[in-house]
């Protein structure tokens, strides 16, 4: 038996002696030493996360049970239309709605902007000019981001676009102060579309 044990020492000492083995070794303490990083980095109370999600779950409620309310007459239902949804956005208890169009065969940007137009001045009840319609489409189409890398403008067939009620809102507001002579520019192509 001593023979062999001096046989398997002398094979340990060889392999210590390999450069694979501190390579392996460097690997090793290397991942360890990650691992104890990302866990002294992860470390969450887990008291603070449940007030978190409970707090942002009555922001919710709030918001919904209060557009609700504000919608409730003649017909107790959400007086939304199909293409219409109904979202938070980043101020607690704020209720915005944006308005989700989808490309149909030749279809483009502005065709998606001339929906989103009509339903939002349908449902705020609100009479526009032609001109200042056109003046919208071109106004939001300009200002949707397809996150493109080659930057083209094109959809495809069933492509979903989001566009926001304040960015149609303040497509409105631009076009409440176009002057006399945009109107008038703006009046030729008011004609081809409507």
């Amino acid at each position: 038996m001593d023979f062999q044990l001096r046989k398997n020492l002398i094979i340990v000492k060889d392999r210590l002696k390999t450069r694979s083995f501190y390579l392996s070794l460097i690997v090793v303490s290397m991942l360890i030493l990650a691992m104890a990083t990302g866990m002294v980095l992860v470390r969450y109370n887990p008291n603070s996360l449940k007030a978190s999600i409970s707090q942002q779950a009555e922001d919710i409620e709030r918001a919904i049970f209060s557009v609700i309310e504000d919608n409730q007459g003649d017909d107790p239902g959400l007086s939304a239309s199909d293409n219409t949804v109904i979202s938070l956005i980043d101020k607690p208890g704020a209720v915005s709605q944006v308005y989700r169009e989808i490309a149909e065969q030749g279809e483009g940007l502005t065709h998606l902007a001339r929906r989103a137009v009509a339903n939002y001045l349908e449902e705020s009840d609100q009479n526009v000019s032609a001109e200042k319609k056109i003046y919208m489409e071109d106004y939001i189409q300009l200002r949707i981001d397809l996150n493109r890398s080659d930057g083209s403008r094109g959809l495809e067939v069933g492509q979903e676009i989001e566009i926001s009620q304040e960015l149609i809102s303040e497509a409105l507001s631009m076009a409440e102060n176009l002057t006399t002579e945009d109107v008038t520019n703006l009046s030729y192509y008011a004609a081809l579309v409507f």
